[in-house]
This record gives C-alpha cells, structure tokens and sequence, in this order.
C-alpha cells in the first residue's frame, strides 16, 4: 500500500497529462468545440489565435477530431489543459506507445511551456528536451540524479552490486571488495561497448536538427507573396519547392533512423 502527504501552495493548479487522455477527446466535435467548453467567455478570435498557437489555423479548427492524427490529437489535448493555466504540469509516462510523430509533437508543445514540469518517462529524447534536472527514487527517498542519463543503467547496476554485497560485507570484506572492484570493471566495459550506439543517436540528432532549420528557411522563402508573384523569381520557386521536398524526405528517413537506434540503446543498456 502506498501513502504519503502532499503539502500544496494555495496558488497551484496542477495539470496532469497522460497517452491515455487522448482517448478522453470527443472524436466527433472539432478543436473549437472543446476549447469553448473551457472558454466560452473568450471571443472566438482569440480562441483562433490561442489554437493556432499549438498547429491548429483555417478550417482545421472546425475539423472533427476523428481525422486527426496521433500528433495533432497531442496538441489539442495539451492545448486545452494548457489553457486552464496550471503552474504544475505532471506527465505520466506521456510517449509510451506513441509514433515519432507524436513524440515530437509533445516535445515541441512541453519546451514551449511556461510552467514548471514534473516528467516520469524512459524516452531519453524527451527527457533530454525538456528537463532541467534529473532526480532517482531510491530507496525509500528522493535525491538529485548528479550523473549524465545515459548513465544511470550504470547506477542502476551499481546499486544492485552494493545491495547484494551489504549483508556479507562484515564476513567477508576481502570478497565484497573484489566483487566492487570486478562491478566497477563491467561497467566500464558497458559503457564502452554502448558509447558507438549512443554516438548514433547523437549524430542522427545533430542532423536532424540541422535538416528541421534547413526545412524552416524553405517554409520562410515560401510564405513572401511576391515569389509566387515575381515571374522573374519562378526558376527560384522552383528551386525552393524541390529543395523542400527533399529536405522533408531526409528528415523523415533521418526520424525513422533516429527511432530505430534509440530502440536498439534501450535495449542494450
């Protein structure tokens, strides 16, 4: 049985997010629909305004949610609790069985937050996205994790070795230290043999993100009136439209990579 208190500020207001709230959407009513049942007092200029902050602009709005995507549905949901100003976010293990796409989405919605967060998640890419500070529940306490994230299967393992060597610790101190000092030198061998697989990861990262702010600089060159208006610029928009074609391409190719590797790291850590 777990217990405990919780001692709260009168001024907190917690919002609390989960894969599962996805399912809490009415599949039949539109992005509107659900915002003006929490905000019926605001015009709906400012609704529009207030969603197309999270994606959402034209006639999407009014789109029944059942045509959305996994992705899209995150933002909406997000968009609404969001709406109801908690200064408290709480996420439960919010990318469990979610497509890249969704992932993304709910990384770029989180880093926008204002608020402070509370993550418990094994998505290392989430975590390095939005997380300021790690902390480990750990017997019986809570403390701040001072090590990297793709360490703690190290300390996970570490742990394990100091428990199962504590109790015969008195009787055989000779013996605890050695199994200490062989502990130590699996873990470096780990780390050694994870590093080409967390390099990976890194290196599809840095691509990645080199690729997203090529994307963004074709999308900026698209949305000036004038180049679809210029005929001395159509050799130019042509340029443009393949150049983004492309790029969107290796950026899908790059997040499948991405997801691929991260799957095998976990894995094996």
């Amino acid at each position: 049985m777990l217990e405990g208190e919780r001692n709260l500020s009168k001024d907190a207001n917690i919002g609390y997010f989960a894969q599962h709230q996805l399912d809490l959407l009415i599949v039949a009513d539109s992005p509107m629909d659900h915002l003006q049942r929490i905000a019926s007092k605001d015009r709906e200029q400012d609704m529009r305004n207030y969603l197309g902050r999270f994606g959402f602009s034209g006639e999407r709005i009014f789109a029944p949610v059942v045509q959305f995507s996994g992705g899209e549905k995150a933002r909406l949901v997000l968009a609404l609790m969001i709406r109801q100003k908690p200064n408290l976010l709480l996420l439960d293990e919010p990318t469990n069985h979610l497509d890249l796409d969704m992932r993304q989405a709910l990384s770029i919605a989180l880093i926008e937050y204002s608020g402070a967060l509370v993550v418990i998640s094994h998505d290392r890419h989430l975590l390095r996205s939005v997380c300021d500070e790690l902390v480990v529940v750990h017997g019986g306490i809570v403390e701040p994790f001072t090590r990297t994230l793709d360490e703690y299967p190290d300390w996970l393992r570490e742990q394990s070795a100091t428990e199962s060597t504590a109790g015969s610790a008195n009787d055989k101190p000779q013996t605890a230290s050695s199994n200490r000092k062989k502990q130590r030198q699996l873990d470096a061998s780990r780390r050694e043999q994870l590093k080409p697989l967390r390099d990976k990861v890194l290196r599809i990262e840095e691509q990645l993100a080199i690729h997203r702010e090529t994307l963004v600089n074709f999308e900026r060159c698209l949305s000036e009136t004038s180049i679809y208006s210029d005929p001395a610029r159509k050799k130019e928009l042509k340029e443009i439209l393949a150049g983004q074609a492309a790029t969107k391409s290796e950026i899908e190719k790059l997040e499948c990579d991405w997801l691929t590797a991260s799957e095998t790291l976990e894995k094996a850590g």
